[in-house]
């Protein structure tokens, strides 16, 4: 991590590295379907809706059009309704 400057690109990557852990926690009743978890939403109910893909990171609600992202840092401050900055703050602790 850089002084000063937020290295989202490598908390990114970090978090990739540990998708297959990660994501389930975060949308529990989901599943595995080939390179992506598959859920209902974006909250993780039961459903096929809502995917991540877990070797890129990207993520649709295709539910909704406007629901979407291109890593797991946007994807859980979607889920919390925090902006990226902030899930970066809550997700970095884990990046040591």
């Amino acid at each position: 991590m850089t002084t000063g400057k937020l290295d989202f690109e490598g908390l990114a990557a970090f978090l990739l590295s540990r998708a297959n852990t990660l994501i389930p926690q975060w949308l529990p009743s989901g599943r595995q379907v080939g390179r992506e978890w598959t859920c209902g939403s974006i909250h993780g109910d039961p459903g096929d809706s809502f995917k991540v893909n877990t070797e890129t990171g990207f993520w649709a609600e295709f539910n909704n059009n406007q629901l979407a992202g291109r890593d797991l840092i946007s994807l859980r401050a979607a889920q919390l309704g925090i902006d990226n900055g902030e899930a970066y703050k809550q997700l970095a602790i884990f990046w040591r």
